[in-house]
């Protein structure tokens, strides 16, 4: 084992900036490794000066700020060099995953469990949207239990209002309201009739 400075062995123990630097240039170097194939057998490597130096490496990224945090890389596209690693906790590193989507809206660019997070519906309401073909737009602005359909604006008594907001108003409900109409009810039957009423009231 290489000698240490800073004081990275307490009474025989690596501290874990030593034991992740260790950990990071195992998988980039060695194909043996069961993890080389996520990172060196993809092109993933750790820079040369680091490799050859964990002093190097440590004059970078400083120490652990707590046992739940471990080194991320910022572009995971590329490897791990100055500016493109981090300390980051485990929820910090799953939003940075290959495959968790990434998306821009307003300008801003944010995974989707973040997004989630930010808009109220949730990453995996926010995932299925995606996958089900709702543009972005529609799928972080629509409410969460809305479809695409929900946008729809009614006019009724003077008043113009998108079809899950007359949902609220009428606390029918904007599943209910579109089922109406879906079946040929009249605006004013479909706001106004109440919830469970079976059949189209004929004038």
């Amino acid at each position: 084992m290489p000698s240490l400075t800073h004081g990275h062995s307490r009474d025989g123990v690596l501290t874990r900036t030593y034991r992740a630097w260790k950990a990071i240039k195992t998988r980039c170097t060695n194909p043996n490794q069961k993890q080389w194939k996520d990172y060196g057998g993809r092109g993933i490597r750790m820079c040369q000066e680091w490799t050859d130096s964990f002093e190097a490496f440590y004059a970078h990224i400083g120490p652990a700020p707590s046992d739940q945090h471990t080194i991320e890389r910022k572009e995971t596209s590329k490897g791990y060099e100055p500016g493109n690693v981090r300390w980051a906790t485990k929820l910090e590193q799953a939003r940075n995953k290959r495959s968790n989507r990434m998306l821009t809206f307003n300008g801003q660019t944010r995974c989707v469990t973040e997004w989630g997070e930010i808009t109220g519906i949730g990453g995996r309401t926010l995932a299925k949207r995606l996958h089900d073909g709702w543009s972005i737009n529609d799928a972080l602005t629509i409410p969460k239990g809305c479809s695409v359909g929900a946008l729809r604006l009614i006019t009724f008594d003077g008043k113009t209002r998108a079809l899950h907001e007359w949902g609220v108003e009428t606390t029918l409900g904007g599943a209910v309201i579109g089922e109406r109409l879906r079946l040929g009810w009249s605006v004013e039957e479909a706001l106004t009739l109440p919830k469970g009423t079976r059949r189209r009231v004929l004038p």
